[in-house]
């Protein structure tokens, strides 16, 4: 069963996040793991800090369908949004304002991108908790360039802004 966020708002990217509640569990072995959320995560500044993205996504710049099928991964630092706001808002045309604050915006001038096909793509971040190394799902693709690979940011999700409804939905 698909579980949108109620106040999705797809011309300005607002709540654009989902659930998917399976029918059966799911079994985890060396392929298939659980991740956390960044709910006992201390509130820090996420800005010049790495998430790692992994998608099935186009491999070619441009707007060819050219999807993977080996999954690819990639590290962007996460930028001001300030920086997204002058590059891309602006330039783009898009509805967006500064005052959302629930969208993550990364990526830098190496022209390394997420690309078509990878929105919903995980962004994580690897932090220490008990003395152990664990994987938190920080974002999850929104949207990027139309031409991947221009050393424009794409924009995540931000899940922290988003736990309260995550575990409201969780349960039948």
């Amino acid at each position: 069963k698909l579980i949108r966020h109620p106040d999705h708002q797809k011309d300005e990217f607002l709540n654009d996040i989902a659930l998917v509640r399976l029918r059966s569990p799911i079994h985890f072995n060396d392929y298939v793991k659980p991740i956390c959320l960044p709910i006992d995560v201390p509130s820090f500044n996420l800005t010049n800090r790495w998430i790692e993205v992994a998608g099935w996504g186009s491999t070619k710049p441009g707007e060819g369908s050219f999807v993977s099928d080996v999954l690819q991964s990639l590290k962007l630092k996460i930028n001001p949004q300030s920086y997204c706001h002058s590059l891309y808002y602006k330039n783009q045309g898009i509805t967006l304002t500064t005052s959302n604050t629930t969208l993550i915006c990364a990526g830098d001038v190496r022209g390394e991108d997420t690309c078509r096909g990878d929105s919903g793509s995980p962004a994580v971040m690897v932090l220490t908790a008990d003395s152990l190394p664990r994987y938190y799902l920080i974002g999850i693709g929104a949207f990027g360039q139309k031409f991947c690979g221009s050393g424009k940011p794409a924009f995540f999700t931000d899940t922290s802004k988003y736990i309260e409804w995550i575990l409201d939905n969780l349960q039948p």
